[in-house]
C-alpha cells in the first residue's frame, strides 16, 4: 500500500547507505573533490529530496533525465540572454552586492518574501545589486520574468550551456562510470539497489557540471567589484556560487528561512566526511535557540560562524484576551509531509470530544485538493470543521494548535499558543519534544481528558516557551543588515 506521508527516517537511512557506498573501495562521501573541497557533501539536500519523493513500491529508476526539445532550447536561450544582461550591468555599474535566492516573484520586490528585509535594507541605502536565482527553466521561470521585469543571473543558464555544448560536442561529454565499480551490497532490496545505482550514476555525472559551473562563475566574478553575497540559506543549489565567491574573496552571508531538524541534512555534516566543506562565511539565525539547535544536531558550521540576527520582524507574544466561545477550538495546518490518514483520525477524535477544528489550507492551492490529501471533504462534520486560509482573523479564537512537522508550529509557540504534537509515523517534530516546546498526544490516549488537561496549563509556561525560541535581545534582521552595510562599507 502506498504511504500517504513522507517517511523521513527511512529516507535518511537510504541516504546514509548511498553516502557509504564505495566506488573502487572508497566511500562516495569522500570520492569527489574540487581542490580541497568535498563535492558529495553538497549533494545531501538534493539526494535526500529525491529519495523522499521516490515510491520504492513501484518505481525502480529515479527520473533524473531532462527533456531536450525546442521549448527547452528557447527557454534556456532566454535565461542565457537575461543572465548576460545582468552580468554586463554588474560589471559596468561596478556593483558591490549580489543577492541569492530561489526564483520567486510574490513579494513587493518581485522576489522571495523571505528576503524582504535584505531588499528593504539595500533599497533604503540606495545600494545597487545583482540577483542570482536558482530556477527551473519552464513556465514559472517565464512567468516570474514577466512579473519582475528585470534581468538576473540564473544559475541554471549554466546548466543549459553545459548541456547544449555537450550535445554540440563543444565540450567533452563526461564518461559514465562502470556501475560494477560500485559496492551496493548494503542494499538488500532489489528495488533499493537499482534505485541507488541509477541515482549514484546520475550524481557522479553531475560532478563534471559542478566543476564547470564553479569555474565559469569564478571567472565571471573576477571581472566584477563585488564584495558581498547576501542570500537565503538554501543548501541545494548555491554551493558552486559560494565557492566561486570564496575564490574571489567575496564575503558570503546567508539568512535562516525555516526551522532546523535532524532531517535538514543540507545544514548538517555527513557521517565520516573528509576534506573541507563549502559553506557561507556567516549564517544569521532568528535566535540563540536556533544556534544551539544547529549545534545540537551536528552542523558543519563552527560556533563563531552562526550569528543571531533575530526574526525578520518582531513577533509579539499574543497576550490579548481570547474571544469567548464554548468548547475547545483547535487549529490544524495543512502539512505537506504529514501522515495524513493518521491526522484525520486525530481530527475525528477531537470532534467527537466536542471540539471545533479550524483546518488551515495553504493559500493559492485548491482547497478541495488539499482536503482530499487528508481523505476529507469540507462538509464532513458540518460547523464543527471550518476551512480557513489565514490565521489573522481566527488566532484569537484558537485554544490549541495541533500538527506534526512544520515551521508553522514554531511560529505558533512564539504567538503564545499551546501547541500539540500529534504522534504519528512522521517524527519530524522531535526537536520540539526534546526542547519542551510542545505537548505530545498519542492516538491511544484519552483524547478528551488530555484536551481538558491542556486547558489547565498556565499561560506563564507558554510565555516561557515563546521566549525560549524568539529570544529577548531585541535584535532584528533589518537592524543587523544596516549594521553590516555601515561597518563593511557597502555604501
Amino acid at each position: 500500500m502506498q504511504k500517504d506521508f513522507i517517511d523521513f527516517a527511512y529516507s535518511l537511512e537510504v541516504l546514509k547507505k548511498i553516502n557509504a557506498t564505495t566506488l573502487d573501495g572508497k566511500p562516495l562521501i569522500n570520492s569527489f573533490f574540487i581542490g580541497e573541497y568535498n563535492i558529495w557533501q553538497t549533494y545531501q539536500s538534493r539526494l535526500f529530496a529525491i529519495i523522499q519523493e521516490h515510491n520504492f513500491d513501484e518505481d525502480i529508476v529515479p527520473n533524473t533525465r531532462k527533456f531536450i526539445g525546442l521549448k527547452w532550447f528557447l527557454v534556456g536561450t532566454l535565461s542565457v540572454f537575461l543572465s548576460t544582461l545582468a552580468f554586463l550591468s554588474l560589471v559596468l555599474r561596478r556593483k558591490k552586492v549580489l543577492v541569492y535566492s530561489v526564483d520567486r516573484a510574490h513579494s513587493k520586490f518581485g522576489s522571495d518574501t523571505r528576503l524582504d528585509d535584505v531588499y528593504n535594507a539595500l533599497k533604503k541605502n540606495s545600494i545597487l545589486f545583482t540577483e542570482f536565482f536558482h530556477t527551473v527553466l519552464g513556465r514559472d521561470f517565464c512567468r516570474n520574468v514577466l512579473k519582475r521585469k528585470r534581468s538576473a543571473i540564473y544559475l541554471e543558464s549554466l546548466d543549459f550551456i553545459h548541456e547544449l555544448f555537450t550535445k554540440l560536442h563543444i565540450l567533452k561529454s563526461p564518461i559514465r562510470i562502470n556501475t560494477e565499480r560500485l559496492d551496493v551490497s548494503s542494499f538488500k532490496n532489489k528495488r533499493e539497489k537499482m534505485f541507488a545505482i541509477n541515482l549514484i550514476e546520475s550524481y557522479i555525472y553531475r560532478v563534471h557540471l559542478f566543476r564547470f559551473k564553479t569555474k565559469i562563475l569564478s571567472r565571471m566574478l573576477h571581472f566584477t567589484k563585488v564584495t558581498h553575497l547576501l542570500g537565503i540559506d538554501d543548501p541545494r543549489t548555491y554551493f558552486e556560487l559560494l565557492l566561486a565567491c570564496k575564490e574571489n574573496d567575496i564575503a558570503r552571508y546567508v539568512f535562516q528561512h525555516g526551522c532546523f531538524t535532524k532531517y535538514n541534512v543540507g545544514w548538517l555534516q555527513a557521517e565520516n566526511v573528509e576534506g573541507k566543506i563549502i559553506k557561507p562565511d556567516k549564517l544569521f539565525v532568528w535566535s540563540a535557540f536556533w544556534k544551539q539547535e544547529l549545534l545540537r544536531l551536528g552542523t558543519y558550521y563552527n560556533l563563531d560562524e552562526i550569528l543571531v540576527s533575530g526574526a525578520s520582524i518582531p513577533v509579539p507574544i499574543d497576550s490579548e484576551k481570547m474571544e469567548k466561545h464554548s468548547g475547545i477550538h483547535i487549529l490544524i495546518p495543512h502539512e505537506r509531509a504529514a501522515s495524513k490518514g493518521e491526522v484525520k483520525r486525530f481530527i475525528e477524535k477531537f470532534i467527537a470530544c466536542g471540539a471545533k477544528v479550524f483546518f488551515k489550507i495553504r493559500p493559492g492551492v485548491d482547497s478541495h485538493l488539499q482536503l482530499k490529501e487528508y481523505f476529507m471533504e469540507k462538509n464532513d462534520w458540518g460547523d464543527r470543521f471550518i476551512v480557513i486560509d489565514t490565521i489573522d482573523d481566527n488566532i484569537k479564537k484558537i485554544d490549541f494548535v495541533a500538527g506534526t512537522c512544520s515551521t508553522f508550529l514554531y511560529k505558533m509557540v512564539i504567538y503564545g499558543k499551546l501547541v500539540i504534537l500529534m504522534k504519528t509515523n512522521v517524527d519530524y517534530g522531535e526537536g520540539m519534544l526534546v526542547n519542551d516546546l510542545i505537548e505530545p498526544l498519542d492516538i491511544n490516549d484519552n483524547i478528551c481528558k488530555k484536551l481538558d488537561s491542556f486547558l489547565k496549563i498556565p499561560y506563564s509556561r507558554l510565555e516561557e516557551r515563546a521566549k525560549k525560541i524568539s529570544g529577548s535581545n531585541g535584535r532584528y534582521l533589518e537592524n543587523i543588515l544596516t549594521q553590516i552595510i555601515k561597518e563593511e562599507r557597502l555604501l
